[in-house]
């Protein structure tokens, strides 16, 4: 199997992939070709603004016949171009895409076959567009209304987009969506005691892809450190029993690198509270304009900050004047 990378840059909702691979099938020279880390522009055309400055994301995989296999990173590589939309019509932003496609040497029945999964894709979304949005406050609080804008938009993308290419778009969506739905549900049982609520919010999480279980154990396993963190410091807690308390619930490197980078945080918010107090004794003096004033002011921040640390100053500095 042939892949035709296009890059790989962001990573879209509930999309998060591996850092692409290109893998050969038996007998089948393996191929990959990548669009460099700026913003592709095909032909020579000037590149749209919400392009500019980035690279192309997502992919298209191609079996051993050349053919063009359903992937999540062909729908990133087409939402990349439409986010392009209101910059350029449709027809626009299909030609750039062909364009890339070719100048990746991609042969004419791929890139065909590409573009009309493009077309089916911008069909969907058209047809999603179109649909009514129930009050967000009443999805949240209705499993049904929930469940059944769940069933219409799975059903829409199989109807426009064939069962294969739905299940490869958005099966990690679905699969979150549905965990979110049934998750709701039960909250809503007041036949279940809370420990059988939790067994069976438990099992449904098992049910999960496993990137999706292992982000929700990170969330978890973030709240539940933030908490003690703050219990101790409110106890006034040494240093120590917050670092043997961090080793315990994330292990001894990460414990390690959080007590670094608390140190670094400190260190910083003590040179700019010291930036601060001189700041504002230069605003503050009289005898001197405005001009003066800044002029000063700026010296300051170039004395005591380098280049990238001034321009986060000037930005927080601007976040005061403006609250």
């Amino acid at each position: 199997m042939g892949l035709l990378l296009i890059a790989s840059a962001g990573r879209e909702r509930s999309q998060p992939e591996p850092r692409p691979v290109a893998v050969a099938a038996p007998a089948v020279a393996e191929r990959a070709a990548v669009i460099g880390t700026t913003s592709a522009t095909p032909g020579g055309q000037q590149p749209l603004p919400p392009h500019d400055g980035t690279a192309i994301d997502g992919g298209v995989l191609l079996d051993a016949a050349g053919n063009v296999v359903p992937a999540s990173g062909l729908r990133r590589l087409f939402e990349y171009f439409l986010t392009g939309l209101g910059r350029d019509d449709i027809t626009g932003l299909r030609a750039r895409l062909a364009l890339a496609l070719r100048e990746r040497e991609m042969a004419a029945a791929a890139v065909a076959q590409t573009l009309a999964l493009f077309d089916r894709y911008v069909e969907y979304r058209r047809v999603l567009s179109d649909l009514p949005t129930p009050p967000t406050g009443l999805l949240a609080s209705d499993p049904e209304s929930l469940r059944a804008a769940f069933e219409e938009r799975y059903a829409l993308r199989r109807q426009i987009l064939g069962a294969e290419l739905a299940d490869a778009f958005f099966a990690r969506d679905e699969a979150e969506d549905r965990f979110v739905m049934e998750s709701l549900a039960l909250s809503k049982r007041q036949d279940l005691p809370e420990w059988q609520r939790q067994q069976q919010l438990a099992l449904l999480e098992q049910q999960l892809p496993d990137d999706i279980r292992a982000a929700r154990e990170q969330s978890r396993t973030a709240i539940v450190l933030q908490e003690r963190t703050e219990q101790l410091r409110q106890a006034n807690a040494s240093e120590a029993e917050i670092l043997r308390m961090r080793e315990e619930l994330l292990g001894p490197v990460a414990a390690g690198r959080l007590a670094t980078l608390d140190q670094a945080r400190s260190q910083w918010q003590q040179r700019l509270d010291a930036y601060r107090r001189e700041r504002d004794h230069i605003v503050t003096a009289a005898g001197l304009s405005e001009a003066d004033k800044q002029a000063a002011v700026d010296a300051l921040i170039e004395q005591r900050f380098n280049a990238q640390e001034a321009r986060r100053v000037r930005a927080l500095d601007r976040m005061d004047q403006g609250s």
